[in-house]
This record gives C-alpha cells, structure tokens and sequence, in this order.
C-alpha cells in the first residue's frame, strides 16, 4: 500500500461544510436553496470520508489480524517511489528573473521514500513495502524464506547457495 494521507483534512473541509452551512440559517428564506445544495454536498463529503477512513480501518486491521507466515521466495524487481514537493523560490530582487535563467527557480523538499520489492512466492508475484535497511541487503533473484504478515514484511533470510 501506498502512504495514506491523515482522514484528518478531509475533517477540516467536513468542518468548513458544517460552518456554511450554519451561516446559511440565518439568512433569509431565499437561501434554502443554497442551503439544500450545500446540504447534499455535505452529505457527500461524509460518505467519501467514510469510505476514506473505512478503507484505511480495514487495511489497519487486515495486517494486524492476518496470520504470520513464512515461505520460501525468491526475490524479484526492487524500486523506490519518493514522494516529493516542489516549492518556489522566491527573490526580493529586481533581477529574480535573470536570475532564474542560471539558477534553479524551484526548491526540491523529498518527504518520504518508500522502498518496495517484488517476492516471486510460488509462481505468484508478491508486492511488499519494506524498510530501507531491508531493501538494501536483498539483490534480485536471491533465493530465501519470507516472513510476512498482511502486506507487512516481517523478515527475509537467505538461503545458502
């Protein structure tokens, strides 16, 4: 699985729906209709936040609650994924724009980097997010047994060859 955002800025647009929507009662009557659209988005905005939160709650549990198992794997492709932001940068300077022609005009802040690897388990292929430690040691094609719970790598030992 991919990092989730927090369901919590889906709360604060809940939130900011909440507050139109009070505001809208103490306007005049003209505005029920307003009122009635607003209230159905906001009706909306709790079923996706539900559906959010549920999909979450149900990957949270399924890890937890899934047997421990090991198995003998062989190690596939390895890749990362960064999760990164691009932020302007800014130049109080009359010659901020001669000066974006030599300079890079952008910061570049990566967040997280996520490590994942694929485990060829049986003849079915087998997608892990795994620690940086981890991915490290593993070359592809080595052959070992696989510890996992969920989507959770627990530990992967080699065989001797």
């Amino acid at each position: 699985m991919f990092p989730r955002e927090s369901p919590l800025p889906g709360l604060k647009i809940l939130l900011a729906f909440l507050v139109v929507i009070l505001v809208l009662l103490y306007v005049p009557k003209q505005a029920y209709a307003v009122l009635g659209l607003a209230a159905v988005a906001f009706g909306l905005l709790v079923v996706l936040w539900l559906v959010i939160v549920g999909t979450d709650l149900r990957s949270f549990f399924a890890d937890r609650l899934a047997p421990r198992r090991t198995v003998r794997a062989t190690v596939g492709r390895k890749w990362t994924r960064d999760y990164e932001m691009n932020l302007p940068r800014r130049s109080p300077s009359i010659l901020a724009p001669v000066l974006n022609l030599f300079f890079q005009p952008t910061v570049t802040l990566y967040i997280a980097w996520v490590f994942w690897v694929s485990f060829d388990v049986g003849g079915r292929e087998m997608q892990l997010s795994v620690p940086e430690n981890i991915y490290i040691g593993l070359t592809e094609g080595a052959q070992g047994l696989l510890t996992y719970k969920g989507e959770k790598l627990i530990r992967f030992r080699p065989l001797p060859r």
